[in-house]
């Protein structure tokens, strides 16, 4: 049965993604101490988890875990939203204004790049720890 839902998780990265991705965002968006500061680490522990979930032959451990991420780094992106929702309401000139929604626009992309490579950095440690506990791969005595 366990074996039957890791098949399952390594051939459908999302199925596994989404819900993970979505629970540490809550986490990390309802424990964040405000001020616009976050903390992560539970996307690691998201990404480890999708990591051991994979079999141990997948090359997708590093996709499962930047997917959990992506999605977990939702709330690094509510500092970005409300501040380019008052861009508008400034009176700047629009080269100004147009500069300052790229600028953001490249601060979420690298803050979803970001949390996204932690999640894949924890995806690999679970990637690894799940061959190194799974039945069949010590190469001391395959029984184990």
């Amino acid at each position: 049965m366990i074996r039957t839902f890791r098949e399952f998780v390594t051939a459908h990265n999302w199925a596994y993604a989404v819900p993970a991705g979505l629970v540490s965002a809550a986490y990390v968006f309802y424990n964040s101490p405000g001020g616009g500061t976050f903390y992560f680490g539970i996307v690691f522990w998201a990404g480890l988890l999708g990591g051991l979930l994979t079999l141990a032959e997948s090359s997708g451990t590093w996709r499962i875990g930047f997917r959990t991420g992506s999605i977990g780094a939702l709330p690094a992106l509510q500092p970005v939203v409300s501040v380019a929702g008052t861009l508008p309401g400034f009176d700047l000139p629009a080269i100004t204004t147009t500069l300052h929604g790229v600028l953001l626009i490249v601060f979420g992309a690298i803050s979803v790049l970001l949390v996204g490579a932690l999640g894949a950095i924890g995806a690999k440690a679970g990637g690894w720890l799940s061959r190194k506990i799974e039945p069949g791969t010590n190469p001391i005595d395959p029984s184990v």
